[in-house]
């Protein structure tokens, strides 16, 4: 999981562009595609660590994708972006295993902390799991 990259899922190749520029300045790898049933295809190829989807996408939404990942790769921690986002939208895609909702009205700052805080996270990893501890 140390190694994993982040997959970008967003129907809009804008937004996936924008989001591959800030998780690299940040230093992870990114893999990003506009199509739901794509990422799934990509999560079975690739090393991935943290997914971050649109929730409103064409052919299979957010919810659908999150739903999938959960089910078939549980250690996979994904996050759902939206500029629609409501207190029973998060509390439903949260209740379905999502780590934290991110409102596309503050794509940079959510974005950015959510980053920070998967940094955090791996290098707790890194410890708690040193066989020297």
């Amino acid at each position: 999981m140390k190694s994993g990259k982040i997959l970008i899922v967003d129907d809009n190749s804008g937004i996936c562009e924008l989001l591959k520029i800030i998780t690299t300045k940040h230093g992870y790898e990114c893999v990003t595609t506009t199509s739901s049933i794509e990422a799934i295809e990509i999560l079975e190829k690739e090393n991935i660590l943290v997914v971050i989807t649109d929730l409103n996408m064409p052919v299979m939404d957010g919810q659908a994708l999150l739903c999938k990942i959960k089910r078939s790769f549980p250690k996979v921690k994904v996050f759902v972006m939206s500029a629609d986002l409501n207190q029973q939208i998060i509390m439903d895609i949260i209740s379905i295993g999502a780590e934290k909702t991110i409102d596309k009205l503050n794509l940079f700052s959510d974005v950015s902390c959510v980053l920070k805080n998967i940094k955090k996270d791996i290098i707790s990893d890194i410890v708690n799991t040193d066989p020297a501890r």
